[in-house]
């Protein structure tokens, strides 16, 4: 089985995170300021911004990558030139977590969404997670 989560993400060492969820008008799933602990022995070294989108009827993951990824580039379609400004000085990103029980399988992608992916223009990371257990196999 595979199932996804998928987020627009900017980071930086020195974003103003309020400034960025006002601008873009969207409240943040996730933020992280840099310098602060990361473990106990580690601290983040640049904050991070984070908007993940969410299937709805109290799903937190995507059975869909592509359903996921179209969510997400329709969520920011108004926001376009906001992104934009960002893209100049931060790093801006889908983030893309991949959960798989299987090693067989995986997304596949439409031409559709990689060409929505493409005039999104940002870079896609895709995060594999693997919780394979061979007796349910």
């Amino acid at each position: 089985m595979h199932t996804y989560s998928v987020a627009v993400r900017i980071s930086g060492t020195d974003l103003d995170l309020a400034d960025i969820s006002a601008k873009l008008r969207l409240k943040p799933t996730q933020t992280r300021v840099i310098g602060q602990p990361r473990s106990p022995n580690s601290v983040w070294p640049e904050s991070m911004w984070e908007y993940e989108v969410r299937p709805g009827e109290g799903k937190v993951v995507w059975d869909s990558l592509e359903d996921g990824l179209q969510t997400v580039i329709s969520a920011f379609v108004s926001r376009e030139g906001e992104l934009r400004n960002y893209r100049q000085r931060c790093k801006v990103f889908l983030w893309c977590g991949h959960f798989s029980s299987s090693f067989c399988g995986g997304p596949t992608l439409s031409p559709q969404i990689l060409k929505a992916l493409a005039d999104f223009g940002v870079e896609l990371i895709l995060d594999t997670y693997s919780s394979y257990n061979p007796d349910t196999v």
